[in-house]
């Protein structure tokens, strides 16, 4: 999953990019970004007000983005299935 600087393509660089399954913290993240769930296979990601990757939005799907104002959130949580 990848996070880019704001709501656009950044001409390809994310600021974030992240692996692995489960929470990841967000820190000093405000305004827009694009959200873009790269994952292969279900996997899913949400953005999560609370640090420890609970209260999140619903899940997206696969090769999906969307831009959101990240001010509100403090984690990010990728899910498998």
């Amino acid at each position: 999953m990848c996070i880019y600087p704001n709501a656009s393509w950044n001409n390809g660089v994310p600021e974030h990019t992240y692996y692995t399954y489960g929470v990841h913290k967000l820190y000093n993240e405000y305004g827009q970004h694009r959200i873009f769930n790269n994952q292969t296979g279900s996997a899913t990601s949400q953005l999560c007000i609370n640090s420890d990757g609970t209260n999140c939005t619903g899940k997206t799907q696969p090769y999906t983005y969307f831009d959101y104002d990240l001010t509100p959130y403090n984690s990010i949580r990728l899910n498998p299935s």
